[in-house]
């Protein structure tokens, strides 16, 4: 690390060395005239103050510079593992084309292994700039920071750094002591350990399916041309301030179920319009511009959002233990009844589950081609792609199946030409006017003049709630 330079103080000057000027005999003023005894004593003692001045600024000035240098020494020692090796990552490969953008989306490992064999795509040196962004970023960078995801593909290209694994650690071991603790209460009322490993063997299959549907919801979102022009307008206006914060809104968490820390004052637009727009969509964040995170639901764990938070995206009811006792009660019907009036008509499509034949997992196999395909190698590498593009599918399909086979070449490649109509949506004449801006549909868009085509219906009108700070009341939206 480089030290502070040091540089020397102003020197302190005290008194005067010299005597007063004096007349000679002839009157003329004579400045050569030795000073006499008490004038040398004096100027003695000016020297003694200013050498001792002198010297106490050089002390003060050097412990200064001591400070300086150590607070450069603790701020590097208490630099996190994921800024140093940004930091790194980003110094080594300055000027890369891809650096220039705000999201930079790596790929796993898994997916660059098929296409080194598959496909002629890397030099030896763009490989080891994919393989190291996909080492110390998981899923890449926004920002010039780790991408934050809940999502499950981030546990594909995990972080390799401490905090990370710490995490990982602790979060391990929490489950651990949840488990333990639920098989202790279990077996005091009587519950047989054959009963409560299946338990915890249904309540993983659960989890797994509710994963499915994330992923699935959150693949339909990022190609959905409704919902992409809105995140567009959300970025012209706020794009600015999210680059000062360094990050996108998300949805607090508390384990009281309350909302949060208040809101800065700088930011209490940007928050309410980012609530609003999480509400109607069912977010709990954007991770990128590009990536929508969708709300965990409350089923096998306590939800941990806010209760105003819950009741703008989803049905919040409690159902004693003595109602099961009625097998007629359809949970899906009364959800829709509760849901009447509540539920955005932005997700008609969604949970009318058009197109038909279509289910979450085909969504969530779309997302990871939108992300690693459309946004990660077809943005760094797409004149490449001319010709090669049945080896990258067979490279794909491999990165999907691992060590299963359960997509078909023929499901990817239904797929692939869904997501890429979905994209190339908004170029049609209908829905030019209201165009979500995104690059990969102006790439796509039409001429001038067939693009002035008729605009698409207005957006429905949706009722909202912004959260109440204190001192404020809360208060219905309209957007």
């Amino acid at each position: 690390m480089a030290k502070t330079p040091k540089t020397k103080p102003r020197r302190i000057r005290i008194g005067s060395t010299k005597s007063p000027p004096t007349l000679s005999q002839s009157g003329a003023i004579d400045t050569q005239t030795k000073p006499t005894g008490v004038e040398s004593s004096q100027v003695e003692r000016d020297h003694q103050e200013e050498s001792l001045a002198n010297a106490r600024l050089d002390m003060a000035f050097n412990a200064l510079a001591d400070v300086r240098e150590l607070r450069q020494d603790v701020f590097e020692w208490a630099k996190p593992d994921w800024l140093k090796a940004a930091e790194s990552f980003f110094a080594k490969y300055m000027g890369h084309p891809a650096l220039e953008q705000d999201s930079i989306y790596a790929l796993p490992s898994t997916l660059i292994d098929p296409i080194c064999k598959y496909v002629d795509l890397f030099t030896p040196e763009e490989e080891d700039f994919e393989r190291h962004l996909s080492d110390i970023s998981g899923l890449g960078y926004f920002l010039k920071r780790p991408v934050s995801c809940s999502l499950p593909f981030g546990r594909e290209s995990p972080r390799v750094d401490e905090m990370w694994r710490n995490n990982q650690i602790r979060q391990i071991e929490s489950n651990k002591a949840i488990i333990e603790l639920l098989t202790e209460v279990m077996l005091k009322q009587g519950v047989s350990s054959d009963e409560i490993e299946a338990y915890f063997k249904e309540e993983r299959d659960w989890e797994l399916k509710f994963e499915d549907i994330r992923m699935g919801f959150s693949g339909w979102l990022a190609t959905e041309p409704a919902f992409r022009q809105e995140v567009a307008k959300l970025r012209a206006k706020w794009e600015d301030r999210i680059r000062i914060n360094e990050r996108l809104p998300m949805i607090s968490i508390s384990i009281n179920g309350e909302q949060g820390w208040p809101v800065p004052m700088p930011d209490r637009d940007l928050h309410a319009e980012f609530m609003d727009f999480y509400w109607r969509w069912g977010l709990e964040t954007l991770a990128t511009w590009d990536l929508p995170v969708p709300v965990l639901p409350g089923l096998t764990q306590p939800s941990l959002y806010g209760q105003i938070d819950q009741e703008n995206m989803g049905l919040v009811s409690f159902i004693p233990w003595y109602f099961l006792r009625e097998k007629g009660i359809d949970i899906q019907q009364f959800a829709k009844h509760r849901g009447l009036g509540s539920i955005s008509p932005l997700l008609k499509n969604w949970l009318n589950a058009e197109p038909k034949y279509w289910g979450c997992g085909r969504y969530g196999q779309m997302l990871r081609l939108f992300l690693f395909f459309e946004l990660a190698i077809k943005s760094r590498y797409g004149e490449r792609l001319r010709g090669k593009l049945a080896n990258f599918e067979e490279a794909f399909l491999c990165y999907l199946n691992g060590e299963k086979n359960t997509v078909s070449l023929d499901n990817l490649r239904k797929i692939r030409q869904e997501m890429n109509r979905r994209i190339n949506l908004c170029s049609k004449p209908s829905a030019v006017a209201n165009c979500c801006g995104h690059e990969l549909c102006v790439a796509n868009s039409l001429p001038p003049a067939v693009a002035a085509g008729p605009p698409s219906p207005a957006m429905p009108v949706v009722r909202t709630r912004t959260i109440a700070t204190p001192g404020e009341k809360q208060h219905d939206r309209a957007d």
